[in-house]
């Protein structure tokens, strides 16, 4: 079958890589439970963390009753993993409970009102839904009048009738925030979360309990103002003997504003919420696992049988020399070995190295301002020592091998590769594997055949320049963040153009804020907030024991993986640099500068990135303790 697959079939597959505008039947058919799921279940409120693509929408609209309903092809909440309406913030919704003249207090009884409208109206469409495919959803009208009472509905004895008046009151919010202003301060509004409590215990029979709670999947709480957040944030505060719970998706920790409208009650972890971060669950082999299965499913819909591994096969380091024209180092260093006196047993040492051995001798003699005959002799005496740069610089020696001279100057092939560039980011797995099968379909092949290493490699950096363009339409500040991408690729980039054997495989940076004012660093820290929200960079802890001693955090970042490719540098996590925080700030503001680029990365042609290392075990050392450059821990 898999002959017959076109570019339009796999882009139909592929292409709907967005949850909040895939078709429920299209995005639970192909739903895999991310290893972290059962971190959310429980009566405990959680904010699931991670930025753009990383499957949060995808995981919170599955907790949906619609959701679970595909999911275990069941109208039986029994039958389900969680019972649970999903909302989304949208920033354009919750803009207009602000201004106009009205005051911050009038305003937060409106939202108050407007929050127990909408979470009161999804679970009684629930229950509706429930009593419409037969079952039977017993109400205490008791609670059920208390319930209308506390909104200020008029009293009505059905579900359906009191749907309708939920209905109507949220009409009547809008019609009033548009036109009859004046009148919201006459109108009577509800305390946020109080006819939650009336509703859930007027219904029964929903399929929630303490040990099974009913979940409010809200997405996007990044949207709310500040004044929103708190009294959402108090609600989360008040779960206790409740029925239902909260989980909230949200982009970035730094989006969490902790206080509630409970004075001096900021919301706490663990004791009020627990923090899901995608990134950190899915990391290394768990995401592999995770992403195999998400890749396979969607590959089985195309009729291909190749397991991921095997249609992107990975090159060995030897084999990507050669492609990177080691051979042609190997002819210079035969030539050079002569000029340098070089014995009989030197020059046959030489030969029998590896392609990549062969290349690290030729360019660390270049880049150390050693002959190859020194490094040579350094092999032939100390094969432990030599084994150890091998592997610690070989990885680095493959950017060096092609230099100047024009192409790919290094691979990005294997699905290990590629999870590693989509790190955690199910989306740009999906888009990296898309773009490399349509290239491939392209070329005349099948999906019965291998990806080759240079589609491998085309797509990655495809992705990795559709990703920076795509900015302008993602953010508010996407002007900002294309030219702040463009600048640390640009350093990142030409740290490992000009200097892989100085400081091998720099792709992190710590932000140094030495001399900078309060404002500026306020005005660094969002721009990174909203960076790594957009899913351009990602952080770590750059002190995993401060969160254990309660040292101040201190955060390394690093530009996303998926655009290694495009910029031409390593995906891995292997060293850091230090960033002053104002070359931040100029990156953000201007277009890439050459001169400031190579100011940063050190490669500057008018003094040298570092002083010559007397004897080879100190140029090996050296690389370790420097003051511009750092190991990441």
């Amino acid at each position: 079958m898999d002959e017959l697959v076109t570019t339009d079939r796999i882009n139909t597959i592929f292409g709907q890589v967005r949850a909040e505008y895939e078709g429920d039947d299209s995005l639970y058919n192909r739903f895999t439970q991310p290893n972290y799921f059962k971190r959310l279940l429980g009566i405990t409120p959680s904010f699931l963390v991670g930025g753009r693509g990383t499957g949060k929408t995808t995981t919170l609209r599955s907790m949906s009753h619609a959701g679970q309903r595909r999911i275990h092809d069941s109208r039986e909440p029994e039958d389900w993993d969680v019972v649970g309406v999903y909302w989304k913030f949208e920033p354009s919704l919750v803009s207009v409970f602000s201004g106009k003249g009205v005051s911050d207090s009038t305003w937060t009884s409106v939202f108050e009102h407007y929050l127990n409208l909408k979470l009161s109206s999804e679970v009684v469409r629930f229950a509706e839904h429930l009593m419409t495919h037969g079952r039977e959803v017993p109400v205490s009208q008791h609670h059920f009048d208390l319930f209308q009472r506390s909104m200020n509905l008029p009293h009505r004895s059905g579900l359906s009738d009191v749907s309708k008046s939920l209905d109507f009151a949220l009409v009547e919010i809008e019609s009033l925030i548009n036109g009859g202003i004046r009148h919201l301060t006459d109108h009577r509004w509800s305390v946020a979360g109080l006819p939650l409590n009336y509703l859930f215990q007027a219904l029964g029979n929903l399929g929630n309990s303490r040990e099974r709670p009913f979940m409010f999947c809200l997405d996007e709480y990044e949207n709310l103002s500040a004044m929103q957040q708190r009294i959402l944030n108090t609600l989360i505060k008040q779960v206790g003997v409740a029925t239902y719970t909260f989980k909230i998706g949200v982009r970035n920790t730094v989006s969490i504003d902790r206080e509630t409208q409970l004075e001096g009650q900021p919301i706490q972890d663990p004791s009020d919420f627990t923090t899901v971060e995608i990134a950190a669950d899915l990391e290394g082999v768990a995401f592999e696992i995770f992403a195999e299965k998400v890749i396979v499913g969607l590959l089985g819909l195309t009729g291909a049988h190749l397991p991921p591994a095997e249609l992107l096969p990975s090159l060995e380091k030897n084999e990507e020399a050669l492609l990177l024209g080691a051979d042609i180092l190997l002819e210079e260093l035969s030539s050079r070995l002569e000029l340098e006196g070089a014995n009989a047993e030197q020059i046959e040492k030489a030969a029998r190295l590896t392609p990549l051995e062969q290349a690290l001798v030729v360019r660390w003699s270049d880049h150390h301002r050693e002959t190859p005959l020194d490094v040579l002799k350094f092999a032939m005496e100390d094969s432990t020592k030599w084994r150890n740069r091998v592997n610690n610089y070989g990885t680095a020696t493959l950017y060096a091998i092609k230099e100047k001279r024009v192409g790919i100057r290094k691979y990005y092939t294997g699905w290990s590769t590629y999870c590693l560039m989509a790190s955690g980011n199910i989306r740009y797995l999906v888009r990296l594997v898309h773009e490399c099968l349509r290239l491939h379909i392209e070329s005349g092949r099948s999906l019965s055949e291998s990806v080759a290493p240079e589609m491998q490699t085309r797509a990655a950096q495809r992705i990795g320049e559709s990703t920076i363009k795509d900015l302008q339409g993602w953010s508010k500040r996407g002007a900002e963040l294309v030219r702040l991408t463009q600048s640390l690729g640009a350093v990142f980039r030409e740290i490992a153009r000009e200097k892989p054997l100085a400081t091998p495989e720099v792709s992190q940076f710590r932000v140094k804020y030495t001399g900078v004012e309060d404002e500026s660093t306020e005005s660094v820290g969002k721009l990174l907030s909203e960076a790594e929200g957009q899913g351009v960079l990602i952080s770590f802890d750059g002190d995993k024991n401060a969160r254990n001693s309660g040292a101040t955090r201190q955060l390394d970042y690093q530009l996303h993986p998926v655009l290694s490719a495009y910029f031409t540098y390593s995906p891995r996590s292997k060293r850091r640099l230090m960033l002053p925080a104002a070359y931040l700030l100029h990156f953000a503001s201007r277009e890439p500068s050459d001169k400031l680029v190579q100011k940063v990365s050190g490669s500057s042609s008018s003094e040298p990135a570092r002083e010559r290392s007397h004897t080879p075990e100190d140029a090996d050392r050296s690389n370790q303790l420097s003051l511009d450059f750092g190991q990441s821990e």
